[in-house]
């Protein structure tokens, strides 16, 4: 299997808009960024914590003041990133006490059944049978929603695994900083059957669309994150004609 899924849940709110934008820019080179790579440490940081892999250290003490190097990025570990980390996982053990649940980290998931090139690696899953929590970390300031595309592809990845249909399901944004200051946490509840409507009725849809031999070429705010934006004609004659 490939490193990244043509139809990454990541990239879901771009190419369920433009079904162009997976196969055009699979072969386009990788930006990184400092962000990027910040947020990718924290990451790191906070599934050692949650995979017990410190013996008896806490972040702080193992991680800050350590430089991480990645695509040639060089990366101070800051109070604020270990913090971050630290937000993410002192709520996930909550929930997991409270809901006295199965625990999955850094799990990937697949939709055979809406795209075989549909799979993701969700940061955390909660299991029981009434309830499924999946939760997302998230470590910039531009607000994310909890009931997002990606977010609903994990759950339903979850539900192929473990067909709890009379589970409640919940979508959960850990977001420490946050421009939106709505707090660390947003969540939305949603149920199984909702999500299986939604997976056949707009989901599978678009990830077809994305496999023509001619896919659409569709201009919005979407085209931010594109890799194949600064080539791609629709792009530059949209940004042309914008005031």
């Amino acid at each position: 299997m490939p490193r990244h899924a043509l139809l990454s849940p990541s990239a879901a709110s771009r190419w369920m808009k433009c079904p162009a934008s997976p196969v055009m820019s699979q072969d386009m080179p990788y930006q990184t960024s400092y962000p990027a790579v910040k947020g990718t440490i924290i990451h790191m940081m906070a599934e050692t914590l949650l995979k017990d892999r410190l013996e008896d250290s806490t972040l702080k003490d193992h991680f800050l003041g350590e430089t991480k190097i990645q695509d040639n990025i060089y990366v101070d570990i800051d109070e604020e990133m270990v913090e971050c980390a630290e937000i993410y996982v002192d709520y996930i053990s909550k929930r997991e006490k409270e809901l006295k649940a199965k625990k999955l980290i850094e799990e990937q998931v697949t939709l055979e059944e809406i795209n075989t090139n549909l799979w993701g690696t969700l940061d955390c899953a909660l299991i029981t049978k009434d309830v499924i929590e999946i939760i997302d970390l998230k470590s910039g300031s531009w607000p994310v929603e909890a009931n997002n595309t990606q977010l609903r592809i994990y759950a339903l990845g979850i539900l192929e695994r473990y067909p709890y249909e009379n589970a409640k399901v919940i979508l959960t944004i850990v977001q420490p900083y946050s421009s939106d200051k709505k707090g660390p946490v947003k969540s939305h509840e949603t149920t199984p059957e909702s999500l299986v409507d939604w997976a056949f009725q707009d989901l599978k849809p678009a990830a077809d669309a994305c496999l023509e031999s001619e896919p659409k070429f569709v201009f919005g705010e979407h085209c931010r994150f594109c890799l194949y934006k600064q080539d791609c004609q629709t792009y530059n004659l949209n940004s042309m004609e914008a005031p």
